[in-house]
């Protein structure tokens, strides 16, 4: 437990090497994607990365909602795979 506020400092430090370039989407995701990808682009050596989309439970409206959900997912991803391509990733 004592060496998770050093990973902490490592990843953020690690980070900044190499930042994102990509527009991404100003949503949540678009944002989570983009800071995953400048510590893939910064080398920190992490294995796996981890986000969260909130809840495609829907119930009311829920064509609609989804539809929202999806697009905003599909927007995000589309610009992360792109740039990782970019950047033989």
């Amino acid at each position: 437990m004592a060496e998770t506020p050093a990973s902490a400092d490592y990843l953020y430090n690690q980070s900044k090497r190499q930042r994102s370039t990509a527009a991404y989407p100003s949503t949540g995701l678009g944002k989570n994607f983009k800071t995953i990808a400048s510590r893939i682009l910064s080398d920190t050596d992490t294995s796996i990365y981890y986000l969260s989309n909130g809840s495609f439970d829907t119930h009311i409206k829920q064509q609609g909602q989804q539809q929202r959900l999806f697009k905003e997912m599909n927007d995000a991803l589309d610009v992360f795979c792109t740039e990782m391509q970019q950047n033989g990733r």
